[in-house]
């Protein structure tokens, strides 16, 4: 009798260890994390080996070598920065319960009480100036991350500053939009008398999973317009 009491007591004491440390390394991993949200700078003429603050910015937009985490925001200063890139996983957060899955991840989902922003620190002064086809701000994967301040109305910003923004002289904004030239993306980018783009056509190459840029096939391609006839 006294024998069965003791391994009695020695299965409640095993009981209790192991919920004891099932519940620590639950409380471990629902703990959150140190610190509160963060700002985190960056500027063309920074150093990744700074602190990443407004007096001494980091240079880099990866978001793994900046440590971005929920809640974080990245203000992008003035200047010119290759591709934003941001990668939280391979696919999309909705088929996966609202988590990423964090293949071929440089960054975190933020939450809903929780985003991450990233955003320039000046409207229309922070260029994203990548080759070719490949996209300025590519997101993919991601839930809660906030792009704030990148400017892609470059001509309309043309036409309305002719006009002190007056969108009603029509003929005078539409006149400074014909003659726009703009250092696009993809490069030089004006438009001809019948208002389509003319710009340089592209030779690539898809290089170890990447879309490598070989050449300039043509420079300043344009549509002449002479239209179509349609059949009777």
């Amino acid at each position: 009798m006294a024998d069965t009491g003791r391994r009695a007591g020695v299965a409640l004491l095993v009981a209790a260890v192991l919920f004891g440390c099932s519940f620590s390394a639950r409380a471990q991993r629902e703990k959150p994390e140190k610190g509160g949200p963060r700002t985190r700078y960056v500027a063309p003429g920074g150093s990744d080996d700074a602190e990443c603050t407004a007096e001494a910015p980091c240079r880099t937009l990866d978001f793994d070598r900046l440590k971005v985490k929920p809640g974080d925001t990245v203000v992008v200063k003035d200047g010119t920065y290759g591709g934003l890139r941001i990668v939280c996983g391979s696919e999309n957060p909705a088929l996966k319960g609202g988590k990423c899955n964090g293949e071929k991840a440089n960054a975190r989902c933020g939450t809903a009480d929780a985003p991450i922003t990233v955003r320039a620190e000046n409207e229309r002064k922070t260029r994203l100036k990548v080759d070719g086809m490949q996209s300025a701000i590519y997101v993919e994967g991601c839930q809660y991350v906030v792009v704030q301040g990148f400017d892609t109305a470059a001509l309309l910003d043309i036409g309305l500053g002719a006009t002190g923004g007056d969108w009603a002289a029509r003929d005078a904004v539409i006149t400074a939009m014909e003659g726009a030239k703009i250092d696009s993306p993809r490069g030089p980018l004006s438009f001809s008398r019948a208002h389509n783009p003319i710009q340089n056509i592209y030779l690539r190459e898809a290089r170890k999973g990447r879309n490598a840029l070989v050449s300039i096939a043509q420079e300043a391609v344009t549509d002449p317009a002479y239209g179509c006839r349609l059949g009777a």
